[in-house]
């Protein structure tokens, strides 16, 4: 018994370590200049990026998974995620099952602290996507 529990808790253990959590204070439509307050968790994992809007505590999980990284011309680090390789592991027909997100998620420098994550389901495109913004984010973005 005690080795089922073992072996419990390193799976556990195994699936969480890899994730990096951010918790995002503010949130604006990429066509719109407000920016609300609303909060939301990010789990970023091996291959999902997952969503907790902290007020109602809905979840949402994205297949997603880390496909570049590097700096912008403003010299912040960002890193490219996506469900291509969802595609490519288990071909179209599973592919076209799930929902299609693209994530750029913004640092101030590699390593730094969150300043926006920018999600844009790709069938609707650029002009339906949303930022969530920490709060030093929002400094920078918002005022």
């Amino acid at each position: 018994m005690k080795k089922i529990v073992l072996i419990g808790i390193f799976l556990i253990i195994s699936s969480v370590c890899g994730a990096q959590s951010f918790v995002t204070e503010y949130s604006r439509g990429t066509t719109s200049n407000f920016c609300g307050e609303e909060s939301f968790q990010f789990i970023l994992g091996t291959e999902t990026i997952t969503r907790i809007d902290k007020f109602d505590g809905s979840r949402v999980e994205i297949v997603s998974k880390k496909e570049s990284g590097g700096f912008d011309n403003q010299g912040f680090y960002s890193e490219s995620w996506g469900s291509k390789f969802y595609l490519d592991k288990y071909g179209i027909n599973e592919f076209n099952r799930i929902k299609q997100f693209t994530y750029r998620v913004v640092y101030d420098k590699r390593g730094g602290e969150l300043l926006y994550i920018l999600e844009i389901e790709n069938k609707k495109g650029l002009d339906a996507g949303k930022i969530y913004l920490s709060r030093k984010g929002f400094e920078l973005i918002c005022k």
